[in-house]
């Protein structure tokens, strides 16, 4: 029947990541099946109507939130899926939104859940710290409290965090940074002028420097 991709990301990210997969995956048109929802279509009472357990996807690709709310909302779902083997992987984007914003969000507390699912969990970001890695995975149930972080994780390292799908045109109008250095070493020389000549002429016996 093919592999369904379903990809909940946030509003504004959606149309551009759903084209950058289907500009990547164009090759298997013919055997996948891709579509996308905004986050908010996960909440406790609505599942998008694709989700369904005899259809269910090969891959999910969410947002924290949109994670958080699948299991805390419509975790016999999920275990519908994850008994029947047909889910193969989930995908995890901006992970680091769970420490940033965790104190504002409660429905992260239950992102442990999404282990149960018993599939493999991937986890996306383009700023997390890699020296918080190991904390964040045994929070999120990807090793066991003795296990090994090297031997339990893949870490994979992008040089391109932006992705494809965007355009950007950079322009310099000020140099802010070299104004400001300059305004401020010109103020301290005005203000210690007096001074300066002063010791000048102490020190060298001539008038001026």
């Amino acid at each position: 029947s093919g592999c369904r991709v379903f990809i909940v990301p946030y509003a504004f990210l959606k149309d551009s990541l759903l084209e950058a997969f289907r500009t990547k995956m164009s090759r298997l048109d013919d055997v996948m099946e891709m579509k996308a929802y905004a986050a908010n279509s996960i909440s406790q009472s609505a599942l998008p109507h694709d989700f369904t357990a005899d259809n269910p996807p090969d891959i999910l690709i969410l947002t924290t939130d949109a994670a958080a709310n699948l299991v805390r909302f419509h975790p016999l779902v999920l275990r519908t899926w994850s008994d029947a083997g047909t889910l193969r992987g989930i995908f995890v984007d901006e992970i680091q939104t769970l420490y940033s914003e965790y104190a504002l969000r409660p429905v992260y507390q239950y992102l442990p859940w999404l282990a149960q699912a018993k599939v493999p969990i991937t986890l996306l970001s383009g700023s997390f710290p890699s020296s918080m890695l190991e904390s964040m995975a045994r929070y999120m149930g990807l090793v066991t409290t003795d296990g090994n972080l090297e031997s339990d994780l893949d870490t994979v390292h992008s040089e391109d965090l932006v992705g494809s799908g965007f355009d950007f045109e950079v322009v310099q109008t000020r140099d802010l940074l070299g104004d400001t250095i300059a305004r401020n070493t010109i103020r301290w020389v005005r203000k210690h002028r007096d001074r300066f000549l002063k010791e000048w002429r102490e020190l060298h016996g001539h008038p001026n420097p």
